[in-house]
């Protein structure tokens, strides 16, 4: 939830994630044990493809930097992140909606 108003975040990346391909086992199941992360593809040089989803940004944003801290992960390298924000978007359509009804003067004589 965002600053407890009732609005909700939502934070989903895309990483490529090195580790030692002796590793990558161990490093499977400690991802499987993180709430929001999705391993989509392992390689047998330890290359993988994961997904990250969360609604709390800090909570988000500690699991993405820790993924370095995990035993037998080399590195971690962020392909895309998508941010979605209910309050920015009542925002905008509240912006829209005012916009609409608001009657414009003409500048023409």
């Amino acid at each position: 939830m965002g600053i407890g108003l009732g609005y909700e975040n939502v934070d989903l990346c895309s990483i490529l994630l090195y580790t030692q391909p002796k590793c990558s086992e161990a490093v499977q199941n400690t991802l499987r044990e993180i709430t929001g992360v999705e391993i989509h593809a392992t390689l047998p040089d330890g290359r993988m493809i994961i997904t990250v989803e969360g609604n709390d940004p800090t909570q988000f944003g500690e699991i993405v930097l820790g993924l370095r801290d995990i035993d037998g992960v080399i590195d971690a390298n962020l392909v895309y992140h998508f941010h979605e924000n209910d309050f920015e978007d009542d925002q905008i359509q509240l912006s829209v909606e005012t916009e609409e009804r608001i009657p414009h003067e003409s500048n023409s004589p």
